[in-house]
């Protein structure tokens, strides 16, 4: 706990007048918090030594029933964006965050063992949004870069990226749900879901 002290004060006082959401496993267990200051926009994470060798994912606990019964999953990359995807989503699937737009092979193992629906990656539609789904050229060094569709295709897991239209200004479910609420979310993914 001596760096959760230096880090956050010996109560967390550091923490006061952010979001704190904790990490869950899928059987519920504590894997650590993400926190944002809503009035600079900044992240914070602090994860237990669990969380290294298990799958983070915001909303996993809560997702897990629904996977046990074969259900789709959405993957979107923060809690905004999954808490705008629970507005319009088919209700038997399971919506989850990644909490960046990174999908790492702890969460491909752990996608592939239990998910036997489809994955839906929802991937903001900025440039690192895209190039985390659908990969990339490194320009360095030529070389191509995997992008999450195509490292959980490799797997045998089904998957798609899902295409959605962002107004001016807007760049994830989150942004969308903010300034168009359901109206402009069922807008956006009118032609996705």
């Amino acid at each position: 706990m001596e760096d959760f002290r230096a880090r956050y004060g010996a109560t967390g006082n550091q923490l006061r007048g952010w979001l704190v959401y904790p990490l869950r496993d899928g059987r519920g267990g504590l894997l650590g918090f993400e926190a944002r200051n809503l009035q600079k926009k900044e992240v914070t994470q602090y994860k237990l030594p669990r969380a290294f060798w298990n799958p983070v994912f915001i909303g996993l606990h809560r997702a897990m029933p629904k996977l046990w019964d074969g259900s789709d999953v959405w993957i979107g990359e923060g809690l905004f964006d999954m808490g705008a995807l629970e507005h319009i989503v088919p209700e038997q699937d399971a919506v989850m965050a990644a909490l960046t737009a990174k999908i790492n092979q702890s969460h491909i193992k752990f996608l592939s063992r239990f998910v036997r629906g489809t994955v839906h990656l929802v991937f903001d539609r900025d440039e690192k949004g895209r190039k985390a789904a659908i990969g990339y050229i490194d320009e360095e060094t030529g070389k191509e870069k995997w992008g999450a569709i195509k490292s959980m295709v490799r797997v045998g897991i089904r998957c798609r990226d899902v295409s959605y239209r962002c107004p001016p200004g807007c760049k994830d479910p989150g942004d969308i749900w903010e300034r168009g609420g359901d109206v402009g979310l069922r807008m956006a993914f009118r032609h996705s879901i």
